[in-house]
């Protein structure tokens, strides 16, 4: 985000920090960075499981997109834990899915009262019950169980669709609401069954496409909750630029979360989480160079990749075992391009450890940490 700051217009920087706070997470340390406002006016994740109401319907939005995208990857993450008999996974995801579930009830009774809140909360809850039993079913081979899950989903699409239709006393038609949620559970049962068939490339390009997917979903659920005039000023181009810078940002710190994870999962697994990362990074440069022109987005560019490579790098040397100091170097030279080679003591490894060479020589980090450093695609009026 420091280096969006000096980019964008400070009205859009604003936005886009005031209501990119919805997930959990967070993202640093942006204190003194012009347009960001304080710390105490930035969302977040609550310890106590309590989420401060919006006060605007872009405020609103933020929130809802954030908690409808965040609970996505949540919900998949959930349904590969039990794919891969992890207990311990499975019970900090349920854990996280309950406290998520819990305050995007808050949020939806604060808009549409309490007994809406209380009704969408059974529902929600419900889902993710019929969630776990298809990745139960899948991980046990029961074709009949996985055909019952699937029949429990769609339904649990159509009673949502009813739910918002009555909820927003018509201003969402009920057919529309339930279309969008069925393709929400259609894309997390295929990324478990993509995931089960170790056909990893397709289950992370449907884990993005379902964030974005539930992202737009949250826009949705925001403005059936507002009347026609503050309904519309989720349309304006300032709105629609935080969001999408939104989308980008938080996908971003998800899909880097899932790909240092991939580290220690395997060559095919890690080189799928990759390119989502690859595709997210495009993305964000399209979108930059949108704003400020080519050479700037260029710019970002290679700025990104920088801070992307020592992320996995890190992950990398964690994963091999490298000594504490080592692994830390990638994050000290994140964001800074390298004018000269290293030289001297600088990032030598701890006696008695495996080399960080040797390390980040191994597949497939450092193969696929090359290529997210020098994939360069064609930018906004730039010839590929």
């Amino acid at each position: 985000l420091k280096f969006f700051v000096p980019l964008l217009p400070s009205e859009s920087v604003t936005l886009l920090i005031e209501s990119d706070g919805g997930g959990c997470g967070g993202g640093g340390d942006l204190a003194g960075v012009p347009g960001v406002p304080p710390a105490e006016h930035q969302a977040g994740h609550q310890e106590e499981h309590e989420v401060e109401a919006a006060r605007s319907p872009t405020a609103l939005a933020g929130q809802l997109q954030q908690y409808y995208a965040q609970h996505t990857l949540l919900a998949m993450r959930q349904m590969r834990s039990v794919l891969t008999a992890t207990p311990a996974y499975r019970q900090a995801a349920d854990k996280e899915l309950e406290e998520y579930t819990e305050e995007l009830a808050q949020i939806v009774g604060a808009k549409f009262g309490d007994a809406q809140g209380e009704r969408f909360e059974q529902l929600w809850k419900q889902g993710i019950a019929h969630f776990s039993a298809y990745a139960e079913a899948v991980a046990g081979n029961d074709a009949a169980a996985k055909q019952q899950a699937r029949s429990d989903l769609l339904a649990d699409a159509a009673a949502y669709g009813d739910w918002l239709a009555g909820a927003s006393k018509g201003r969402a038609q009920a057919s529309q609401a339930a279309a969008a949620m069925r393709t929400h559970v259609e894309q997390l049962m295929e990324q478990a069954d993509a995931y089960a068939a170790h056909d990893y490339d397709r289950a992370y390009r449907v884990e993005r496409q379902g964030y974005e997917h539930m992202f737009a979903a949250g826009t949705d659920l925001a403005r059936s909750s507002l009347a026609p005039k503050a309904a519309a000023t989720l349309d304006t181009p300032t709105e629609k630029l935080r969001a999408a810078f939104a989308m980008l940002l938080g996908e971003h710190m998800q899909l880097i979360i899932d790909a240092q994870r991939a580290t220690f999962a395997g060559a095919s697994e890690f080189k799928a989480a990759a390119a989502q990362v690859n595709a997210n990074t495009d993305a964000l440069t399209k979108g930059m160079g949108a704003i400020v022109g080519p050479k700037k987005a260029e710019e970002f560019q290679s700025a990104w990749a920088e801070h992307v490579e020592g992320l996995l790098d890190y992950s990398t040397a964690v994963a091999s075992n490298c000594g504490r100091s080592t692994a830390r170097e990638p994050r000290r030279r994140v964001g800074r391009r390298r004018s000269r080679p290293r030289s001297g003591t600088e990032g030598r490894p701890l006696s008695g450890s495996p080399t960080c060479s040797r390390a980040a020589s191994s597949p497939p980090h450092r193969r696929a940490g090359r290529r997210l450093r020098t994939t360069r695609r064609a930018l906004p009026g730039r010839p590929s």
